[in-house]
Formats: C-alpha cells, sequence, structure tokens
C-alpha cells in the first residue's frame, strides 16, 4: 500500500492518511488541527507498525514531532480510530479526550470482553445463526483486538462542549448511531465539520444492532443526520474516503438508501415469520452475494438487518416474537 503524504485542507487543518491494511477502506484519514496551545489530532489509526510509520513520516513533513501533539480526540471507539491513542499518548504525552459514552464501554470491548462475547454468541443465535456458524461469527471480532492498545481517557466530552482552536472554535455535537457514543466536531467560523464515520461521501456507514446498541440505533442515526443537516457547512471532512462539500445532499442520499433498505428488507419478510438471519440472506448487498460472505461481512450484515427490523418495529411495519431461543419478525400489513 503507498504512503500519502499529508494534505493542506485549509490553512491549520491537515489531513493524514493512516493505513489499515487487508481493509477495503485502505486508509483512516485522520486530521490535524494547529492552534495556539499546540496541534490536536483528530483520530488516531489502528495500533499497527504501518499506523505508527505513517505518523513518524507525516509529522516530519508538516515539521511536526510527536511532542508537538497536545491534545489526541478521537471521534469512536472502533479501532481505526482509537487504536493508537495511547501510543501517540506514550509520546507525545499528549491527553486522549472522547464521549463519555465511548469511554464507558473501552473495558467490555477491549479489556474485560469475555461477558460481551458470551452476550454476542447468545445475540447472534437468538437471531437465527445455526450452531454450525456461531463460534466464527461471534468470535470475529477478536481478530482485531491486537489492533487497540486501549487507554482510558483523560477527560469526557459532551454535547455543547467547546475547544478553542485560535483560528476557530470547535464544537462538539454528538452523533450516535454508527457508534453509541460518536461525536463530531464543528468548526462554525470556518465552516468545518469533522465527521469521522458520520456521513462520508460514497459509503454508507454501518448501522448495526448489537448488545452495546440503543433500542433503535437507525432512528437515533436519522436523528443524528438531522443535527447535523442544519449546519452551515462548506467542508466535510470524514475519516474515510476524500473531503466534500454537499453535507446537505449527502444526508438526502443516505436517508435514501435506508428508506430502500428498509423495503427491502419488507419483501424479504414475505408472508413468513422469519429470522433476522434469513432476511440477511435474502438482501442485496452491494459486497456480493451472501454465499461469498465472510464470517465479519454476515455478522455486520445481519446487525444491519436487525438495526432495520427494530426500527420497522418502531415503525409499526413489523411486529417481533420473543421465544426463549429465537427472535422472530413478520411483516404487518400497514392501512393507507
Amino acid at each position: 500500500m503507498p504512503r500519502l503524504e499529508p494534505t493542506e485542507i485549509t490553512p491549520h487543518v491537515y489531513q493524514c492518511p493512516i493505513p489499515i491494511p487487508n481493509n477495503p477502506l485502505e486508509n483512516l484519514l485522520a486530521y490535524l488541527v494547529q492552534t495556539p496551545a499546540g496541534t490536536w489530532m483528530i483520530d488516531a489509526g489502528w495500533n499497527t507498525p504501518e499506523a505508527i510509520a505513517a505518523w513518524e513520516s507525516h509529522l516530519p513533513a508538516l515539521n511536526l514531532s510527536f511532542r508537538d501533539i497536545t491534545q489526541i480526540i478521537i471521534t469512536h471507539l472502533h479501532p481505526d480510530h482509537y487504536g493508537l491513542a495511547g501510543t501517540i499518548r506514550e509520546r507525545s504525552g499528549a491527553p486522549v479526550v472522547m464521549s463519555r459514552i465511548e469511554a464507558e464501554q473501552i473495558s467490555s470491548r477491549y479489556q474485560d470482553y469475555r461477558q460481551l462475547l458470551a452476550e454476542v454468541g447468545s445475540w447472534l443465535s437468538r437471531n437465527g445463526v445455526g450452531q454450525g456458524e456461531l463460534p466464527d461469527l461471534q468470535q470475529a471480532s477478536l481478530r482485531v483486538l491486537n489492533r487497540v492498545g486501549p487507554v482510558q481517557p483523560d477527560a469526557t466530552l459532551r454535547e455543547g462542549d467547546l475547544l478553542e482552536a485560535g483560528f476557530t472554535t470547535l464544537q462538539v455535537i454528538e452523533t450516535p448511531g454508527h457508534s453509541p457514543g460518536h461525536i463530531c466536531l464543528f468548526a462554525r467560523e470556518a465552516g468545518l465539520l469533522f465527521a469521522g464515520d458520520h456521513v462520508l461521501p460514497t459509503i454508507s456507514p454501518h448501522i448495526g444492532m448489537y448488545p452495546q446498541s440503543p433500542p433503535n440505533p437507525l432512528a437515533v442515526f436519522f436523528h443524528s443526520l438531522d443535527k447535523v443537516d442544519g449546519l452551515k457547512v462548506n467542508l466535510v471532512l470524514p475519516a474515510h474516503e476524500y473531503v466534500f462539500d454537499n453535507l446537505r445532499q449527502r444526508i438526502c442520499q443516505i436517508k435514501e438508501h435506508h428508506r430502500i433498505r428498509l423495503e427491502e428488507i419488507l419483501a424479504a419478510l414475505g408472508d413468513e415469520e422469519k429470522t433476522a438471519y434469513r432476511v440477511a440472506a435474502h438482501i442485496s448487498w452491494a459486497i456480493g452475494p451472501w454465499e461469498q460472505f465472510d464470517v465479519w461481512a454476515r455478522r455486520s450484515a445481519l446487525m444491519e438487518v436487525v438495526a432495520h427490523l427494530e426500527y420497522l418495529l418502531g415503525q409499526g411495519r413489523v411486529a417481533k416474537r420473543c421465544r426463549p431461543d429465537l427472535v422472530l419478525y413478520r411483516r404487518l400489513e400497514v392501512r393507507k
């Protein structure tokens, strides 16, 4: 994978691609914000030799060292954003900050994860995963544990917090959906939105249901989209793909994608009572046919389908029956 150079997005703001080996996303787009109080890092990358080597190249290219970093802001806990935070903190001495909700999940996700692993196994089974596939799907996330050096944050952020950056002020906006405690940072004066994984230029962020999710994550995500839709944004600085400027149009596209997915799920239910796993196997997926999915893709797809089914449940368009061993959904006829 070629190493890309840091890019100046606007004065004081630099985009730094951090490689994600063997992943179709290819890179995390981290950002450095130069302030009178030093350089702030927004997201860090996976805890891999390739990621730390990228920072060892990017920082000198900008006439910086690790010691110039004075704050490490994490948009959410996924490994490609949070994994390297501990190493960067060791090298820089800078504090790590994130939302309170994400901070509360560090231990169960990355340290004492056995209880969560058991809950995931039970959840997968009840949503229709057979015993033959269950161990592989249950343990799919274990392969990325070594991509994270878990550290507790030095401080937490919440909705409305203001971070003074000199040329602008970064406003913390809580945008749960892709992750329960995801945050964006809005530089109002500069018209910049550091969007993390909340809004991406062509990819629809994964919205899945899992044991740590809120009850209706897709509804929560839609609300979070509405929160940023009205902002006066000149440029969106996402964590993947590329910088873009059509935030409102992109939000409409994402909502339309989910509307189509909801209708497809209703069609896949047909007139039968089905598990989410059976529904997932009959959905058209952009990455290819269900039969060719690896365990990670199947698990992610199942989580997405459950999130959509729970949204439809909240809309009164499906019914849900919970047996001791299985959760079943059926389509309801809605009178117009």
